[in-house]
């Protein structure tokens, strides 16, 4: 006696013709989105996580936006989540730099003397190895001993001299080879692409408060000119307390530094590491209001609800939700949405250090009783409840009322784009935006060619009073 086959519905194909989905993929999805749910009902912490589904093995529920609870065997409901201290495998190791060559540029550098990366005082750090290690591994010229040792060890592939580079330098031709005897494909340019996505998808660790360190370019170095005097580059160092002492290594050191993502949320820098940022980059539309339990005066559209896509950029009418929409959103575009959806009016202070919004874990805003818009956190009481003022379409509130959630839409900015530092409404800005309405130029100082970035031309970075607003 056989056994009859299962019969299966006939299930149409999606219009990219590789993914179908059939009525229990959408049960599965639907019970994950329910377990969320019913864990935001209950509170939202780990623990009450723990209490609906059967098992910590168990890969139910979704993720929460900042990657907390995650993992929820004990002691790892904070592993990989967003603003949490980086733990040390091994001991950190802070070594000696070169000496201050040049006019101190903190309070308390001193010319002349050593500088160290044991320094967590704000002091400048001279230090030209990162520079001489990239130009080693990326230069192809003939002055790159490196390539041409390269070179020499491929010619039987067909390394060789060719054409100067527009330094006048000669550069060599290095065939790209796997390291295997190039037995496997090569490596190409979509290793860089996908190693930006992979490394900022793993970390971001804040910058600033720590000084700077400086690279000094050597004289065969490319970007040299021997007429200037600003042969040296500038980057800033990352965040850290160094306790009372103001030395790195010592026992009275505050905290590692900080992860401002979670490398459990898949492209979380376009989905952000924050609820408060992810609302502000989803799509909304209104829809009818509930029969029951809605907002005392909703708008006269209807109630806000997320439309389950993400905010895209406006086309070239420069409107959102018109048919030539398309892309990820720019800032000018979440700003629209805010003020014209939300009632929440942004500036680029509140991108450079964006607004709490009440959420849960997962980016939904807590509607307000009112109007059943998003609520800003604009402060707490003695015993810890959130105080609250909700977004009003005919009167948009000012988003820099808000406590800050220290995460930024601006990440690589130029740095002439910086609108600086967050300061409350009733202070003056460190910063104002320039008064013209254009993207200022700057001329490259290795091909001459004009770019995008600076607010006037020569003007120097240091102690700038406006940003180029326009640029971001």
């Amino acid at each position: 006696m056989g056994v009859a086959p299962a019969v299966h519905a006939q299930v149409d194909p999606s219009s990219a013709s590789d993914l179908a989905y059939e009525p229990d993929d959408l049960k599965f999805i639907l019970d994950q989105i329910e377990i969320a749910e019913e864990h935001v009902r209950r509170g939202g912490d780990c623990q009450s996580l723990r209490e609906i589904i059967p098992s910590a093995l168990l890969p139910w529920g979704l993720r929460a936006v900042d990657g907390s609870c995650n993992n929820l065997m004990p002691h790892g409901e904070d592993w990989g989540a967003a603003d949490v201290p980086f733990s040390d495998s091994t001991p950190r190791e802070y070594r000696h730099a070169q000496e201050m060559s040049l006019d101190p540029l903190a309070d308390n550098d001193v010319t002349g003397a050593q500088t160290s990366y044991t320094r967590g005082d704000g002091r400048t750090v001279v230090d030209s190895q990162p520079r001489l290690i990239s130009q080693l591994v990326a230069n192809s010229s003939t002055r790159n001993p490196a390539a041409v040792a390269a070179a020499a060890a491929a010619e039987e592939v067909g390394a060789m001299e060719i054409a100067p580079d527009i330094t006048g330098e000669p550069q060599l031709f290095i065939p790209n080879t796997a390291p295997d005897e190039g037995l496997s494909a090569p490596t190409n340019a979509f290793i860089t692409f996908f190693g930006q996505f992979f490394d900022h998808g793993l970390d971001l660790i804040e910058k600033g408060d720590n000084g700077v360190i400086i690279i000094p370019l050597a004289e065969d170095d490319p970007l040299y000119d021997a007429d200037s005097t600003m042969n040296f580059q500038i980057v800033t160092r990352i965040k850290r307390d160094a306790g009372p002492d103001g030395v790195l290594g010592t026992d009275d050191d505050g905290s590692a530094p900080i992860n401002k993502v979670t490398p459990h949320v898949d492209q979380n820098q376009n989905y952000s590491s924050h609820p408060s940022a992810q609302v502000l980059i989803r799509d909304y539309g209104f829809y009818t209001c509930p029969a029951e339990g809605g907002p005392a005066n909703p708008p006269a559209a209807g109630c806000l609800r997320p439309s389950g896509h993400m905010l895209s950029s406006h086309g070239n009418d420069k409107t959102l939700d018109t048919p030539d929409d398309t892309g990820l959103p720019t800032w000018n575009t979440i700003r629209e949405n805010a003020r014209r959806k939300l009632g929440i009016e942004l500036d680029d202070l509140d991108g450079a250090n964006e607004p709490m919004i009440l959420a849960s874990q997962y980016g939904a805003f807590i509607p307000g009783p009112e109007r059943g818009l998003p609520q800003l956190v604009i402060g707490y009481d003695e015993n810890g409840i959130p105080e609250l003022l909700e977004g009003d379409l005919d009167d948009p509130i000012d988003g820099s009322l808000a406590v800050r959630i220290n995460h930024s839409v601006f990440l690589d900015v130029a740095h002439t784009a910086n609108p600086g530092k967050f300061v409350p409404a009733e202070v003056e800005p460190s910063k104002l935006p320039d008064e013209n309405l254009v993207i200022n130029q700057r001329v490259d100082m290795l091909d001459g060619q004009s770019i995008r970035g600076v607010r006037v031309a020569g003007a120097p970075i240091a102690g700038q009073e406006t940003y180029d607003d326009e640029l971001l």
